[in-house]
């Protein structure tokens, strides 16, 4: 939704939290509030919490997020009225095939200076240029990086990463994220992360119908770990992604999976102590009309219940919709949990 800038001013609500001399709070829920607050975060000498009302939000210039502190940056989405109460809708930031539709740049390596982002459907974002990466969002920092309950649909970059760019020094949790429909003119339609840092988790993610142009490329997900980094890879769907002779997933350097529905894979030998691995069709729920797109698994699917567990840096609480994660003995594989509830056949 386009809203009033100067009437919209006046909602942005900030008030300290976490220990009052470090922490600033923003309650975000219009276009020119979410840019103020990204704008404040970034030179106030805090860590900062950013939340964003659900609402469709569709900026007529680039949301951006570029600092040099040493701060922590969380940004969320899917909040109520107040920024109280979570998930409940969804805040879109529609980039309207004109811009990407959040950069977010923590250039400290100062162990506080964290990157979280979660809870938002990113749409339609375009990085267009040389060197801009990551059409829906892109994310470079020097600390640790947690992303998760993301849904990047329909983005495109010139470069690497058309659904998410991800670049860091720290420890990366990639989980939860449904990607689809990006796509990269290089490498990386889905997903381009890169780590130098021993460890990097990616769990429960569903990356579809992605692609890339150039040859030897990652449709779907791309991961690039610096000599030590090991990826490791637990209950991803992975699947019917398109690149010019390449694959799904490419992976440089050492790498451990479990659980994992992957198409084609281009990497080194997976860790011997992998387990789990099929390449199968995922079957997702049935839908109709024109525009359909469900990627929850259908009750059929063997990737219900069939996960692990004890994936690498934990299983998330919330999956993709923001339901428990965990229902049943074991997690769903995909970014998506299926709902027991309804297993007499009403889901």
């Amino acid at each position: 939704m386009r809203n009033r800038p100067l009437f919209a001013i006046a909602t942005l609500v900030v008030a300290m939290v976490w220990n009052p001399a470090r922490a600033a709070f923003f309650c975000a829920t219009s276009n020119a509030t979410i840019a103020s607050a990204l704008t404040t975060a970034a030179t106030n000498g805090q860590d900062d919490l950013v939340r964003i009302t659900a609402g469709t939000y569709a900026p007529s210039v680039p949301f951006e997020f570029t600092s040099e502190e040493a701060f922590a940056i969380e940004i969320s989405g899917g909040w109520g009225p107040g920024c109280t109460t979570p998930r409940v809708g969804t805040t879109t930031i529609d980039g309207q095939h004109l811009f990407r539709a959040l950069r977010v740049s923590q250039n400290s390596n100062a162990t506080g200076a964290s990157v979280t982002i979660s809870d938002l459907t990113l749409l339609a974002g375009k990085a267009i240029g040389s060197g801009e990466s990551g059409g829906g969002l892109y994310v470079f920092n020097r600390v640790a990086a947690l992303i998760e309950r993301l849904q990047l649909l329909g983005n495109h970059t010139q470069n690497f990463g058309g659904g998410v760019y991800l670049s860091t020094s720290g420890p990366v949790e990639f989980r939860d994220n449904l990607i689809v429909a990006n796509s990269a003119d290089d490498n990386g339609g889905g997903a381009f992360i890169s780590t130098f840092d021993p460890t990097i988790n990616v769990t429960n993610n569903t990356v579809f119908a992605n692609s890339a142009t150039l040859a030897s490329k990652a449709g779907g997900i791309d991961i690039f770990g610096g000599n030590p980094t090991t990826s490791w890879l637990s209950n991803n769907i992975v699947w019917n992604n398109t690149a010019n002779g390449a694959a799904d997933v490419v992976i440089f350097g050492a790498n451990v999976r479990f659980y994992n529905d992957l198409g084609t894979v281009i990497a080194q030998p997976a860790d011997p102590v992998s387990q789990g691995n099929v390449s199968i069709d995922p079957q997702f729920r049935p839908c109709s009309g024109i525009v359909c797109f469900e990627f929850h698994l259908a009750r059929s699917s063997p990737l219900v219940d069939a996960g692990f567990n004890s994936a690498a840096g934990g299983i998330g609480s919330y999956d993709a919709d923001g339901k428990k994660r965990l229902i049943g003995t074991r997690v769903d594989i995909g970014a998506f949990e299926l709902d027991t509830i309804f297993e007499n056949g009403f889901d």
